[in-house]
């Protein structure tokens, strides 16, 4: 801000009075400006040696004497001098060069210098353009006529005079007037006060486009980022787009996921059961529904309706789900059982490749990619709808049943194939006894090549008459939405042998039951913990009960640690071939 004032010098010396003050500020695009005060003083009387012009910016500077013209055109010279006065701030000292002064007579005094509007904050922001300001000190006596020409950068918006501390709206009235020249490069307003009072400060202010300042770096005078651009409208045939590929990418699933378990369910003789039945509702209108009330939910998710939406995802998970698969109630056809080798009883089964199936690789590395795809497509628009993540997470939920309903561990375990883990690591336990034969013991179906049930045969090297054998197996039961199998020992002996009659002794709570043929008996034992050391801790007591002692004489792990009275067999046949 600059403030000027105007003081006699020497009052006692003459008598004067200032009748005029005529401004030009011309400023820069970097804010920094040229001020040339023109002051006009009538002497009346007395010899007038010069004045002071007080409340200078302290970055003014003087651009060189200035001079005075007198009524009749002749130049007289003055020297100016700054200085900082108490009270006063700083001070410029303009004095008559001639040291007899001036005498009766009208004289312009003028006085130039720079100043950086920006540093004494005479710039400002003011809206979407700035304030440009130039302040004057009460004068000593009333003027008539004060005018100041702001000349500044040509912009594409021009300038306007506004009253101190104004709006940008405000007139200016009291009589001021202001009369705009535009030119290619520079713009002149011109504002006139027709009287400044004795005393009255005045503040001479223009609105300016900050375009004409492109020079100025503070940052407090930066214009500010232009306003976001109002997102344009959303396009509803793109929408409809989107929800109709929504809804086939869906019912394709749907589909693909129905013949998967289709598929499985055949190949173990099962029936698919999908939650609305076949028989009523063919695959490919189920796919239909599950994909019209898949996009139908997320399109009225879209348009505001939350719990309409979320009904509409529920009728397409409705669609998509399948129960456990139900076996046939008919029982199976004759078959041969067979001993198998180790290598090819206990072949690890090839994978199931479903990328639908949640519970198997595959299916997890899908569930991980269709997750990463959900969160960047809520991430995105997220920027449109603040709730859209919400309303992904909750369509996402009709992918639930497609990956874990009608998955591998909802189906019936395969009796060749699931026991095998338990099977080899109880053939390998068994085979570190010497006295006892471990064999993969399967049935093959008749007419088929592939095992239907798979079994570990035990029996003791030196095995008492008529045990026909000691077969562990796996027993499934349903539990919950899968099956959980328990091991089962079954020993088959022939009826009315020493086997059964010790079977009887060892098991004395368990009922025999008829086995393949009419004169065995199979009696079932359940390992009290259903683990492979509760396997060994029955089959191989079981197994050293049944062996035949007369037999196993001399069998090391075998011997009879008493007094045996009963000799093997081929001796007792030398005796009583030579007597």
């Amino acid at each position: 801000m600059v403030a000027l004032v105007a003081a006699p010098a020497r009052a006692s010396a003459a008598e004067a009075h200032e009748t005029g003050h005529d401004v030009h500020v011309r400023v820069d695009a970097a804010g920094r400006a040229v001020v040339d005060h023109a002051i006009t003083v009538r002497v009346a009387a007395g010899s007038y040696h010069g004045f002071e012009l007080a409340g200078l910016e302290r970055d003014a500077a003087i651009d060189g004497d200035g001079g005075a013209t007198a009524e009749d055109g002749r130049a007289i010279p003055t020297v100016a001098a700054v200085s900082d006065a108490a009270g006063k701030g700083r001070v410029a000292r303009i004095d008559v060069a001639d040291p007899k002064g001036l005498k009766r007579g009208i004289y312009v005094f003028r006085v130039k210098y720079a100043v950086d509007l920006v540093a004494g904050r005479a710039i400002a922001r003011d809206g979407a353009l700035y304030r440009v300001s130039w302040t004057s000190s009460p004068p000593a006596e009333g003027l008539d006529g004060a005018r100041v020409v702001f000349e500044l950068p040509a912009a594409e918006t021009e300038p306007r005079a506004v009253r101190a501390g104004g709006g940008p709206a405000d007139p200016l009235g009291d009589g001021i007037l202001s009369t705009l020249r535009r030119g290619p490069e520079r713009d002149e307003l011109e504002i006139v006060r027709p009287h400044v009072s004795r005393g009255e400060s005045v503040t001479w202010s223009v609105r300016a486009d900050p375009k004409a300042f492109g020079a100025i770096t503070a940052p407090e005078l930066r214009a500010p980022p232009p306003p976001p651009k109002p997102p344009a409208p959303p396009r509803h045939d793109l929408r409809i787009a989107a929800f109709i590929a929504l809804g086939l990418l869906f019912a394709s699933l749907v589909a693909a996921k129905s013949r998967a378990v289709e598929r499985a369910a055949r190949a173990l003789c099962l029936e698919p059961r999908p939650l609305l039945p076949a028989s009523r509702v063919p695959l490919r209108v189920r796919a239909a529904l599950a994909g019209a009330a898949f996009a139908g939910g997320a399109a009225l998710e879209g348009a505001g309706s939350p719990v309409l939406g979320a009904i509409a995802i529920a009728a397409a998970m409705i669609a998509a789900t399948h129960l456990a698969p139900r076996a046939p109630s008919s029982a199976r056809g004759p078959g041969s059982w067979l001993t198998l080798r180790a290598g090819e009883a206990y072949a690890p089964a090839a994978r199931a490749i479903d990328p639908l199936d949640g519970t198997t690789a595959l299916g997890a590395a899908a569930i991980a990619a269709a997750a990463l795809v959900l969160v960047m497509a809520a991430s995105v628009l997220a920027r449109i709808e603040p709730e859209a993540p919400y309303l992904v997470a909750l369509s996402a939920a009709a992918l639930v049943p497609v990956f874990f309903t009608g998955t591998r561990r909802a189906l019936p375990p395969h009796p060749a194939r699931a026991p095998v883990p338990l099977l080899r690591a109880l053939d390998a336990k068994l085979r570190r006894e010497t006295w006892l034969r471990a064999s993969p013991w399967a049935r093959v179906p008749t007419g088929a090549t592939e095992a239907d049930e798979l079994r570990l045969l035990v029996l003791p090297r030196a095995s008492m008459p008529g045990l026909a054998g000691i077969e562990v197996g796996v027993a499934w039961r349903p539990a919950g939405a899968g099956f959980w199998g328990a091991p089962e020992i079954l020993v088959r002996v022939h009826d009315a042998t020493a086997a059964a009659a010790k079977l009887t002794t060892l098991a004395p709570g368990s009922r025999p039951v008829t086995g393949r043929r009419p004169e065995e008996r199979v009696v079932r034992i359940e390992p009290s913990i259903p683990t492979l050391r509760g396997v060994l801790d029955v089959v191989v007591p079981l197994a050293r009960e049944l062996v035949d002692r007369r037999v196993a004489a001399g069998v090391a792990g075998l011997a009879w640690p008493g007094d045996e009275r009963r000799a093997p067999p081929k001796q007792l046949a030398l005796a009583q071939a030579c007597p």
